[in-house]
């Protein structure tokens, strides 16, 4: 009993004492200062540090201070030099000066940030933007947030803040801005890319002076040659590119073994022609074009592919020259622009024209793919600048779906244009271009022949060019050759437009004659080879006089093409020389037949039926009439005839023997007409 109130005595004071003790001591966390409050003197100058400190209780009082790195993030919406609204955010990291701390509680109190950041923050940023444009807040931001942080700095160090750190973390323009600053980029872009475009073009006129300057010097060279080896060096380059012309034909891995076959009977069906040329090995296809408008004297003509190129070689050295139903057939080799491309012969044609630069013939073919039965779809290229001529041509089997696409199609847009559509013919709308003259040929004597082509116009018309002669005709005149020119200089231009029938060179007299399938592909050719480099000298294009391979003249007289002008009228025709028998061929635009005699190699009988005929006996291998050349004729030509027949056997039956026999058998009456071939230099 006396011991419990001994304790309880004890434990009185006892607890009184720990209380005294607990309030007399406070603790300071580490990253925190403490402020003192003294009732009798006030806030104490100096702040404890972390740690365990002494206070007299109930007269004094600890303020802890979180003194660690504040982050605060300032933004303000303000005007640039320039007037442009600019919105701008900036992270500032932040804490208390320790040693001024019992002034920060005296004056701010525990909240001093919020009290002070927010305003120096958007008055700093404010002054700063102002003193620059909007375009110097992008490319000077370095500079602009220096000058920032630098007066944040001061303005917080009046007040005891201390600032660690101050960036810049988002800066926008207004909307009207930004599409400014956009538009000047793809402003720059074009500008570079305009230039580049230009130093390319400057660089390709260069190559291209450089280059002309070097054919113009070859040219000067190889004329000096000549000069001093006379003819003996052009007769060299003629039989050396006819070796291998044919060499490459042959030997070409790219390309199928087809053969031409002209001066088929009507009475040759395809099933005939198979089974003729089976003889020299397996025949893969054969194709047989009939001569509906009577464009090759109501003699067809087709095609042979082989599934070897040997049996190929056999069939054209054993069946050229051969008769079916008394028609001596030619064959040769057949080029063709693409392999496996259809005949569009007897198909509708369809002008397209305004096409975009961007258009290609993928493009095109797409366009139209909705009408079912179109078969080709081609843009003309310009050759030598490699750019669009802005029009093309389409072809359809069916006449219904070409009006279709006529009537549809007419003024859509195609890429960036509006196209225009019509018949490719436009003076036989509704009908196949192919198939119906452009005009119809007044009565007279004589082949027709049209006007030719203005060589020194503007760029040519398809739609004007195709009219300028009869459908049948299929034939061009290319002049302004130069002498040492060759067929193998002319095959690759013409091949990529249409089939080639036939080609006569008179390159040392400025000039040759390409005969192709059909009178559009003709007309393709006149326009788009116009002006084309061969050799260093822009050939020039125009229509050619073309007439039955039977030999017998076209009814009609001079063609006079209602969209030629009269300037036109006073220029030169141009013929194409023709088969009239087996080795000789005539001019016949030259307005008269030249004389046929026997004696030409592999000539069988005395001349071409329905041909003028000489009396006496002819002379051998010219066929001139008999008594030697007629009046004011070359008396040379006799003996360069000889020469030029001479370097083929009698027995060759090749395409070139054809050539050359005719070539020197010409009579010497018609050299003034030949003067006028060669067109204007």
């Amino acid at each position: 009993m006396a011991f419990s109130q001994t304790v309880g005595r004890l434990l009185v004071p006892l607890g009184v004492a720990a209380a005294v003790v607990q309030a007399s001591i406070y603790d300071v966390p580490g990253g925190y200062q403490a402020v003192m409050f003294d009732r009798f003197s006030g806030v104490k100058s100096k702040a404890s540090g972390e740690g365990t400190h002494f206070l007299v209780p109930w007269l004094q009082r600890a303020i802890l201070y979180d003194c660690r790195i504040k982050p605060r993030n300032i933004s303000t919406t303000t005007g640039s030099k320039d007037l442009q609204m600019v919105s701008i955010t900036l992270r500032v990291l932040s804490r208390p000066d320790i040693e001024h701390l019992p002034k920060i509680y005296q004056s701010l109190g525990m909240d001093y940030d919020e009290r002070v950041l927010p305003s120096i923050g958007n008055e700093v940023l404010k002054s700063i933007v102002a003193q620059f444009d909007a375009a110097e807040l992008i490319t000077q931001r370095e500079v602009v947030s220096s000058r920032i942080r630098a007066d944040l700095l001061q303005r917080a160090g009046e007040f005891n803040i201390k600032l660690e750190d101050v960036s810049i973390t988002h800066l926008t323009f207004g909307k009207e801005f930004t599409q400014a600053v956009e538009a000047k980029q793809i402003a720059q872009q074009d500008a570079e890319r305009a230039k580049f475009i230009v130093e390319k073009a400057e660089q390709e006129r260069q190559a291209a002076v450089i280059r002309a300057e070097g054919e113009a010097e070859a040219a000067a060279t190889i004329s000096r040659s000549l000069e001093k080896a006379g003819e003996a060096f052009v007769a060299f380059r003629k039989i050396e590119a006819s070796k291998a012309i044919v060499q490459s034909l042959a030997n070409n891995p790219n390309r199928r073994a087809h053969l031409y076959v002209g001066n088929l009977s009507p009475r040759v069906t395809e099933y005939m022609l198979t089974e003729i040329f089976a003889v020299a090995g397996p025949v893969q296809h054969v194709k047989i074009i009939p001569d509906r408008n009577y464009q090759h004297g109501g003699l067809n003509y087709g095609f042979v592919e082989y599934m070897d190129m040997r049996a190929a070689e056999t069939a054209l050295q054993t069946l050229n020259g051969r008769k079916i139903f008394d028609t001596e057939i030619r064959v040769n080799w057949a080029y063709q622009g693409q392999q496996n491309k259809e005949d569009t012969t007897g198909h509708y044609h369809v002008f397209v024209g305004d096409l975009s630069p961007e258009v290609n013939d993928e493009v095109l073919a797409k366009a139209f793919s909705a009408f079912g039965t179109m078969s080709d779809a081609r843009v003309m290229w310009d050759m030598n600048s490699g750019k669009s001529r802005g029009y093309g041509f389409l072809a359809f089997r069916d006449k219904t779906d070409a009006e279709q696409a006529i009537a549809t199609m007419n003024g859509e847009w195609l890429g960036s244009r509006a196209i225009r559509v019509n018949w490719a013919n436009q003076k036989t709308q509704g009908a196949p271009a192919v198939g119906v003259p452009a005009a119809s040929p007044r009565p007279g004597g004589g082949g027709g022949a049209p006007a030719p082509i203005n060589f020194q116009g503007g760029p040519l018309s398809y739609e004007s060019v195709v009219q300028q002669t009869p459908s049948y005709n299929s034939t061009v005149y290319v002049g302004n050759l130069v002498p040492y020119c060759t067929q193998a200089d002319l095959i690759p231009l013409f091949q990529s437009i249409g089939y080639l029938s036939e080609i006569r060179m008179q390159a040392d007299r400025g000039f040759a004659f390409v005969k192709l399938d059909t009178h559009e592909h003709a007309a393709m050719a006149i326009v788009q080879l116009q002006g084309q480099m061969v050799h260093g000298r822009p050939i020039k294009c125009s229509w050619g006089k073309d007439r039955a391979d039977g030999g017998a003249a076209q009814p009609g007289g001079p063609l006079t093409p209602t969209a030629a002008p009269a300037a036109y009228g006073q220029m030169p025709m141009y013929g194409m020389p023709q088969p009239n028998s087996y080795g000789q061929y005539g001019f016949g635009a030259y307005g008269a037949f030249p004389a046929q005699g026997a004696g030409a190699p592999g000539a069988t009988g005395p001349g071409s039926p329905g041909m003028p005929q000489p009396t006496g006996a002819p002379a051998t291998g010219l066929g001139l009439a008999a008594g030697g050349p007629q009046p004011g004729a070359d008396p040379n030509a006799a003996a360069a005839g000889q020469a030029g027949q001479a370097q083929w056997g009698a027995a060759d039956p090749s395409y070139y023997s054809n050539y050359w026999g005719g070539y020197y058998g010409q009579a010497g009456q018609q050299a003034a007409g030949d003067a006028q071939m060669q067109g204007p230099a």
